[in-house]
Parts: C-alpha cells; structure tokens; sequence
C-alpha cells in the first residue's frame, strides 16, 4: 500500500507536508463504538481508586487472554 506525499508550498515561504490517506482508508476497519465525552471520561476516572500500567512494549506476550478471546 502507498500514501502519496507531497510538500506543498504555503504562503510562498515555507513547505507543508501533505498526505494523501485515501487508499488507506479503503482497508481501514471502521472503529465501531463512539469515543466518549472527554467530560463523562474525567467523570469515570475521578472515582477511579487504582490505576495499572502495562508495558505492553517490552512485555505484551505475558498478559493472559480469556481461552475465547485470543
């Protein structure tokens, strides 16, 4: 797959970059649930008690998955 790029020229000074996503976005899997409000999402999170960090870099092959899930 290839993304078109240009640097196009802006206000006779300085290059923009342009990228042009179309084929890309023919494959892409649409996302099929709503984003939140970032409002209801401080919301959630304020009543929050614990929060976990993975490394999921260095360490994502040891997290387990439901025997349905994988």
């Amino acid at each position: 797959m290839k993304a078109l790029i240009l640097f196009v020229l802006k206000n006779e000074e300085s290059l923009h970059l342009y990228v042009d996503y179309k084929d890309f976005n023919k494959i892409t899997v649409k996302n099929h649930h709503s984003l939140s409000l970032i409002s209801e999402t401080l919301n959630y999170l304020s009543k929050v008690k614990m929060f976990i960090k993975l490394d999921l870099k260095n360490a994502y092959h040891c997290i387990r998955i439901k025997k349905d899930n994988e």
